[in-house]
């Protein structure tokens, strides 16, 4: 019987689907104002450690989506509400 759970979820397992969390971070310096934007999938926690910031820079995120599926070497997808306005720009033109 373990074995054919053990087989199971290694079945399983390949036939995931993968996803991956996208940051939109805004990052400030000691001022209080925005430096820069940047859609990241590592959180404002895990960013500073791996990008050097100044000592005075805050990182803190505004946004946060998921992409699913098969997300391997491909740029990071849309937020939603980037969707819904390249969708309503769309539907403006076929308007006039």
């Amino acid at each position: 019987m373990a074995k054919l759970l053990a087989v199971f979820l290694i079945l399983a397992s390949v036939t995931a689907h993968a996803e991956y969390r996208v940051f939109l971070l805004e990052i400030r310096n000691k001022e209080g104002q925005v430096v820069r934007e940047v859609k990241n999938t590592l959180d404002p926690y895990q960013y500073p450690g791996f990008y050097m910031l100044p000592p005075d820079h805050t990182v803190t995120y505004t946004q946060t989506w998921m992409c699913r599926g098969n997300t391997s070497y491909k740029e990071l997808c849309k937020s939603p509400q980037e969707i819904a306005q390249e969708k309503a720009e769309a539907g403006s033109e076929e308007n006039n």
